[in-house]
């Protein structure tokens, strides 16, 4: 038996810089190598071989494109098994495999040209050092006198080995006789589905790395359970002659699914044994699915949402109902729409049925000249149940900006989505956000927009207790049929006693309206002003894009009245004068007491010019420490076009000055040309991953806190003795030691 000290021994000797007791992993670190990148969520990111960052003047053609995971290479999936072990009987090791042997990369450092290694020209580092030592010359302000700049030069390795993949499988590709993708993706994510046998060396791998645990420990290895990993599962259906066959492997799709949740879920004897087991278990949590280039039949319809109701949050769906895509001859049917519609969107009544979960981005192309398709997409939008982050409808595929919108479809869409700054406590859809930017609005359509907000809440009623419709302000029918606007389909005569007069069997919708929109117009600030006066009190996120002549001060003081909430600016433009934006953004409300909002993310896209001074004016306000613009904005991102002059050498000094001078902007994203960044490139790397004063907590966490102190305090009559001396001194520690810890990210990329 061995003593503590001969333990700590080895354990020091273990971990000790000059020695390599993992050098046996080598083999299965290179194949990992560079292919790790820490993301959002401390997750590590398993990149697919031969991933390389893009640098400029790299080909991009085809044959150089990454290519995506074979079902075969289980050298990965070893390796990564060996990765969680390790980190299972020596932590400290874990990440001096990722550094050292992985070569472990982040994500705020790819495809920037912060790491791009060309050589400065010798004229620009003189001119560099001579810039930086005025600089230091120039008496600090006040802001500068009290703040240190303090880079993080040692990353943060997530503690826990948490991956994450994303596959891609093409269903329907595959010639006739051969295994299917899906196939193929279930025995390399569960190997018990495969006949597939581990290798002598990787069973010798893992035994040496239990070997390196105190000898008492090495045969009891209690408290070890497999490793969940999540996946995310990118499929897309072939728009070739075999897509006839998707209908029968999205079942298998779903078979893929249940089973690494089942799998993930059992603890069985072979999963404790050290030498066969497996260290980790695959289970698919989030699911991007494409099949716009699948016929819409019932047949597909019904796999498509046996699929999507397996409890796995949806990233993006995208759907093509547009029948000249898929073939003069293909045209979906009333049934086979409604069904689609219904189940992606509302789902059974019953809410114990299998359901889709959520959806991030649903990407749905309808056919304009068929009126029928954005009724029964309109009627289903106002009953919705299901959690949409972002609806991005289409009208013509590959149709760029040329939809026509019909005024009657204009009508249902806004009916459906859109209500007046007098509903404000009432249910409803569950669509959070609206992308209709492929649509080019003329300003009649914006001011029809802003005329046809429903002002009435809709009655919402089940029909035959399976489909919700909502009663339109027609009359009744003949032969006793009144008119309805049934989900999935639009308008309808149904028999009178088939429609309920209350609510039963619905439960309440969601709890705002649409908070994000995103437009495309030809139309001048007054159309827009018309819109956003009945909409912009709901609205936190808006994008524009125009290539119109704009008034920038009108166009800017319309948004900040009509839309108080406003968080997120999105403005995609020809041209824009930031003097005239920042001015209206600084004045508004001085005089008349108005709500300003509080913009804490802008961004300006393929802008080629923006104003007569280069956006000085612009970068002073962001550095003044009294502007409204500097106290409130938290990410900036510039894009300029392809050929603009927009920013210069003046321009990006103000701007390099104004990061001195603010401690609150987090994130910086400068997409221009190269010959005014490279320049300056050194000198802006210099803020990426600094240290930036920390985000205390909120009230109403502090409360919460609180509360949750007194409650447990309270049971049992007699508060603890920890509880009693939390005054006012070690609330405070608490408090500032809970902050959120800040780091700003400062990228630049080549506009090419």
């Amino acid at each position: 038996m061995e003593s503590i000290h001969e333990r700590e021994q080895k354990r020091a000797r273990l971990s000790a810089p000059d020695d390599d007791p993992w050098s046996f992993l080598t083999p299965w670190c290179e194949q990992l190598r560079g292919r790790l990148v820490v993301v959002p969520g401390g997750y590590l990111s398993v990149l697919h071989p031969g991933a390389r960052r893009f640098r400029r003047g790299q080909d991009r053609d085809e044959e150089t494109q990454v290519k995506q995971y074979e079902a075969s290479h289980w050298r990965t999936r070893e390796a990564l098994e060996l990765l969680v072990l390790v980190h299972h009987v020596n932590n400290r090791a874990w990440p001096k495999l990722l550094l050292e042997k992985c070569a472990l990369r982040f994500n705020d450092a790819l495809f920037d040209a912060n790491n791009d290694d060309e050589e400065e020209e010798e004229d620009e580092e003189e001119q560099e050092q001579e810039d930086e030592t005025r600089t230091r010359r120039e008496p600090p302000t006040e802001t500068l006198a009290n703040f240190t700049l303090e880079c993080e030069h040692d990353r943060e390795i997530p503690m826990q080995p948490k991956f994450e993949f994303e596959l891609s499988v093409v269903v329907g590709s595959e010639k006739l006789g051969e295994p299917s993708e899906v196939d193929k993706w279930t025995k390399f994510l569960l190997p018990h589905a495969s006949d597939h046998t581990p290798s002598a060396e990787f069973i010798e791998a893992k035994r040496r790395i239990w070997m390196t645990q105190d000898e008492e420990l090495q045969t009891i290895r209690r408290g070890f359970q497999p490793e969940e990993v999540p996946v995310s599962l990118r499929v897309w259906a072939s728009r070739g002659v075999q897509a006839g066959l998707v209908p029968e492997h999205l079942p298998q799709l779903r078979g893929l699914i249940e089973g690494t949740q089942s799998c993930s879920q059992q603890e069985t004897a072979v999963a404790r044994a050290a030498d066969s087991a497996d260290t980790i278990t695959y289970s698919v949590q989030l699911l991007s699915l494409d099949i716009s280039g699948v016929n819409t039949t019932e047949l597909c319809v019904k796999s498509a949402l046996g699929v999507l109701a397996r409890g796995v949050a949806i990233g993006s769906l995208q759907l093509n109902v547009y029948h000249k895509c898929q073939g003069a001859g293909h045209h979906v049917s009333r049934d086979a729409l409604a069904k689609l519609f219904n189940g992606v969107l509302i789902g059974p009544l019953d809410l114990s049925q299998p359901r889709v979960m959520s959806i991030d981005t649903l990407d749905i192309t309808c056919d304009s000249s068929t009126p029928w398709h954005c009724e029964a997409l309109c009627s289903t939008l106002a009953a919705a149940r299901t959690p949409v982050a972002n609806l991005k409808i289409n009208g013509g595929f590959g149709e760029w900006k040329q939809w026509t919108v019909l005024a009657s479809q204009l009508k249902l869409l806004t009916q459906a989505l859109f209500f007046p700054p007098s509903i404000t406590n009432g249910t409803y859809p569950s669509i959070r956000g609206l992308d209709i930017s492929n649509s080019d609005l003329t300003t009649v359509d914006l001011e029809d927009l802003g005329a046809e907000i429903f002002t009435d809440t809709p009655i919402l009623v089940p029909f035959d207790i399976n489909t919700p419709s909502f009663l339109s302000h027609g009359g009744s029918g003949d032969n006793g049929l009144v008119e309805v606007v049934l989900s999935g389909y639009g308008k309808c005569y149904v028999p009178r006693e088939n429609v309920l007069a209350d609510n039963d069997g619905l439960d309440d919708q969601g709890g705002e309206p649409v908070t994000s929109l995103a437009i495309y117009f030809s139309a001048g600030a007054g159309a827009l002003e018309v819109l956003l006066n009945q909409i912009g009190w709901q609205l936190r996120n808006l994008s524009l894009q125009y290539f119109c002549d704009m008034d920038d001060d009108a166009m800017m003081t319309a948004i900040l009245k009509a839309c108080p909430r406003l968080m997120s600016l999105s403005i995609h433009p020809c041209d824009i004068d930031l003097n005239w934006f920042i001015s209206a953004y600084e004045r508004f409300g001085t005089t008349d007491g108005a709500i300003k909002p509080k913009i804490s993310s802008l961004t300006l896209i393929k802008v080629s010019g923006i104003g007569t001074d280069h956006g000085v004016l612009f970068a002073q306000r962001l550095g003044d420490p009294s502007s409204h613009l500097a106290q409130h904005l938290r990410e900036l991102t510039i894009m300029t076009g392809e050929e603009s002059e927009a920013f210069n050498s003046s321009s990006m000094k103000a701007l390099w000055v104004a990061l001195k001078n603010n401690t609150r902007l987090v994130k910086l994203e400068l997409i221009i040309q190269p010959d005014a960044l490279s320049p300056w490139k050194k000198r802006f790397r210099l803020f990426h991953r600094q240290v930036l004063p920390p985000e205390s907590l909120e009230l109403v966490s502090k409360l919460a806190f609180l509360s949750i102190v007194r409650l447990a305090a309270s049971h049992g009559g007699k508060a603890s003795p920890a509880v009693q001396k939390l005054d006012h001194r070690p609330l405070s520690l608490i408090f500032e030691l809970a902050a959120t810890r800040v780091i700003r990210s400062v990228t630049m990329f080549y506009r090419i």
